[in-house]
C-alpha cells in the first residue's frame, strides 16, 4: 500500500471521532481531515470532498453512519462503515428486536443506553469483509464515588462469545462494531460504529478503526495483542483553545523548564509540538551555572532551541525581538516586565497546559 489516503472524520466533536483520530493520526499512508459543517447538501459535500482530496469518510456518529451509508451512491468518497441495512436495523431498539425475534435473544426494551454507564458491559467486535467475526472483547464500566468512569477489559465468557457470534450471523457487519448488555445479561443495543472507549482495546494492540480501514481496502489483517491488565479512567478533563497566533516561544529555565529538580514534562511536550508546527524556541535564562552543562544533566538537547540567551541583569524584554512571540516564565516580575514593555502574551508555569494542543488537534 503506497497511496496516501485522506480520511474525513465527521462529525469531529464526538467521542468516536476522538478515538478515530487517535487511532489513525500516526499511521503511515493515512492523513486526516475535518472542517465539514453538515451533510445536508450533496453539492456542498461533494465540493468539499473534491477541494480537499478526500478519499474516504469515517462516520463518527449514528446519524452520520445512517445518512452516509444510505446515500453512498451520491457521495464521491468511500464510506467506512457497515452496510446501510445493518445500520438501519440497529438504529433503534424496536427495529433490532423485530429483526432478532426468533433467534433466541432476550432484549431489554425498557433500558436506555444513556442510563447504563454506571454498570455497563460492552463487547467490542470486528468482522472482516468475508463476514468472519475476528474479535470479541469484553469491557466493563464502573462509576466511583468521585464521578470518574473506569473501564477495564475482562475475560469474555462462553455465553457472551456465543452471543457475539450469533449477532454476527444475524446481521451483516463490516469492520468494528459493538453491543451492550444489561446486568441481567439481556441484549440492550447494537452499534455498528466506533466507540470512544475502544481506545482501551487499542492500547492492548488492537486498533479497531485502523483495522476497519484496512479491511475496507481489501487488506487481510492480523490481530495481535498484549495480554495485560489495562484500565481507562475518564474524569473531568479540560481542553483549552487559545485565540493567540505566535511563531516565537521564549522559555525560562529555572523553575520553568526544570521544576523541583525534574524536567517539566508538560512544557517539554509543548516545545516539541511547537517545533513540529514550525515555531522557533528560544531559551532565555539567568541560570547561575553553565547552562549547557545543566541542559546535558537533564538530557535536554541544546538543538531544541533556535538560540540560547544566557543573561545577567538585563531585562528579558530586550531579547524578545518579534511581535508574534509568547513568553513563559515562573517569575511574576519577569512576566510583568515583558508584558508591560512588549504587550505580548505571557504564561506562568501553571498556564502551559492551555498551550498544549489536544490529541485531536493534530489532523
Amino acid at each position: 500500500m503506497n497511496k496516501v489516503n485522506k480520511i474525513l472524520v465527521f462529525p469531529a466533536d464526538t467521542k468516536a471521532a476522538k478515538e478515530i483520530v487517535n487511532a489513525l493520526k500516526h499511521r503511515q499512508f493515512f492523513t486526516l481531515a475535518s472542517g465539514l459543517e453538515s451533510l445536508e447538501d450533496y453539492n456542498y459535500l461533494n465540493e468539499f470532498i473534491k477541494n480537499n482530496g478526500i478519499d474516504f469518510i469515517y462516520p463518527a456518529s449514528e446519524e452520520a453512519c445512517l445518512f452516509l451509508s444510505k446515500n453512498q451512491d451520491k457521495v464521491n468518497a468511500g464510506i467506512i462503515s457497515s452496510p446501510y441495512e445493518t445500520i438501519k436495523i440497529c438504529s433503534s431498539v424496536d427495529k433490532t428486536f423485530n429483526h432478532l425475534a426468533g433467534h433466541g435473544f432476550e432484549m431489554d426494551l425498557g433500558l436506555s443506553p444513556d442510563g447504563m454507564e454506571d454498570h455497563e458491559i460492552t463487547i467490542d467486535c470486528f468482522t472482516d469483509r468475508h463476514g468472519v467475526l475476528r474479535l470479541a472483547k469484553k469491557r466493563s464500566c464502573s462509576l466511583d464515588e468521585l464521578g470518574s468512569t473506569t473501564w477495564k477489559i475482562e475475560p469474555i465468557d462462553k455465553e457472551l462469545a456465543d452471543m457475539a457470534s450469533k449477532i454476527n450471523l444475524c446481521l451483516t457487519f463490516r469492520g468494528a462494531w459493538y453491543f451492550q448488555i444489561n446486568t441481567d445479561g439481556k441484549l440492550a443495543r447494537i452499534f455498528p460504529l466506533i466507540a470512544g472507549e475502544m481506545g482501551l482495546v487499542r492500547n492492548t494492540g488492537i486498533n479497531l478503526p485502523y483495522l476497519s480501514v484496512l479491511d475496507l481496502l481489501d487488506k487481510d489483517v492480523k490481530i495481535i495483542e498484549n495480554l495485560c491488565d489495562i484500565m481507562l479512567s475518564v474524569s473531568d478533563c479540560y481542553t483549552y483553545r487559545l485565540s493567540i497566533m505566535y511563531n516565537h516561544v521564549y522559555v525560562d529555565f529555572d523553575d520553568t523548564l526544570i521544576v523541583k529538580g525534574k524536567v517539566n514534562a508538560v512544557l517539554i511536550m509543548f516545545i516539541y509540538q511547537a517545533i513540529n508546527a514550525g515555531k522557533k524556541i528560544y531559551l532565555l535564562t539567568r541560570h547561575k551555572e553553565d547552562i549547557y552543562c545543566s541542559l546535558d544533566k537533564y538530557q535536554i538537547s541544546p538543538k531544541l532551541f533556535t538560540k540560547i540567551y544566557h543573561i545577567a541583569e538585563q531585562p528579558k524584554s530586550d531579547y524578545i525581538k518579534d511581535s508574534d512571540s509568547i513568553f513563559i516564565d515562573d517569575s511574576f516580575p519577569e512576566l510583568n516586565e515583558v508584558k508591560q514593555k512588549l504587550g505580548i502574551p505571557v504564561f506562568n508555569v501553571d498556564m502551559v497546559e492551555s498551550l498544549v494542543w489536544g490529541f485531536n488537534d493534530e489532523f
